[in-house]
């Protein structure tokens, strides 16, 4: 009995270990940024991790022309793009910390409890 709370507690601390380390890897990914562009660079956003819209940035030239319906296509061109970069980011950083965020087996102890439940079920 005591080896299976002793591996249950372990797999709560290793539980608290994720969410702090969760945690920090959503604060990472809002960090991170990606730029697209539209039209030839006429229209810039950024976007964050967090699947953020940060800045969208006008070429002078473009505004100058006035023509409001090619400004709406690049600025909606160039967001979507920027998404789409940002979930790929965002992606490619979950698989780095899935690969990174075993504590100490986590995975391995969870199994075992639950093995060791299986076990004292069946006794």
């Amino acid at each position: 009995m005591l080896k299976r709370l002793s591996t249950f507690f372990s797999a709560i601390r290793g539980l608290d270990y994720m969410q702090r380390e969760f945690d920090r890897f959503a604060q990472e990914l809002a960090k991170r940024r990606v730029t697209a562009q539209a039209g030839g660079g006429m229209v810039e956003v950024e976007v964050n991790g967090s699947m953020e819209v940060l800045r969208v940035t006008l070429a002078p030239e473009l505004v100058a022309k006035g023509d409001g319906e090619m400004i709406e296509e690049l600025v909606v061109s160039a967001v979507n793009q920027g998404l789409k970069k940002a979930k790929a980011a965002a992606q490619e950083a979950m698989r780095e910390f899935a690969a990174e965020a075993d504590p100490g087996g986590l995975a391995d102890m969870m199994g075992q409890f639950e093995k060791e439940l299986e076990e004292q079920a069946g006794e």
